[in-house]
């Protein structure tokens, strides 16, 4: 199916992502929400598929290096991650309930699902190294 609007349009980033310490070569995916007025099928999905193949060869391109992993979070009280479990992501286990800014274990967040999207075959081999 032909998207009509340019994707820009379609998608609405809204924070958050960056470099994620703990795994070097791995990379938490900014938020993205489909606007309510976007009805085209398999949207969500196609667009994870679309970042995933694409992310590594454009990030290697600007900073030297690749991507090997992709690492997303899902409220599990508000979604079912139906569209990263549509794009082959896979469910790796459930958050804490805690932020890393909480120091003093008093912080309450909500529990959310660990989708990774591993970018190569030997991606356990690239984080290691």
């Amino acid at each position: 199916m032909i998207v009509a609007a340019p994707i820009p349009q379609l998608l609405s980033p809204l924070g958050g992502g960056g470099s994620n310490a703990r795994v070097p070569r791995g990379k938490h995916l900014s938020y993205v929400a489909i606007l309510p007025w976007v009805r085209v099928p398999h949207l969500a999905s196609w667009a994870l598929g679309q970042v995933s193949h694409r992310v590594s060869g454009d990030w290697q391109a600007k900073y030297g290096h690749p991507i090997v992993l992709l690492e997303s979070f899902v409220e599990r009280d508000r979604f079912r991650g139906s569209a990263y479990r549509a794009a082959n992501w896979r469910a790796v286990g459930v958050t804490t309930g805690r932020t890393r800014q909480d120091r003093h274990t008093c912080i309450q967040a909500p529990v959310k699902d660990i989708y990774l999207a591993p970018l190569r075959r030997s991606f356990r081999e690239a984080l290691r190294a």
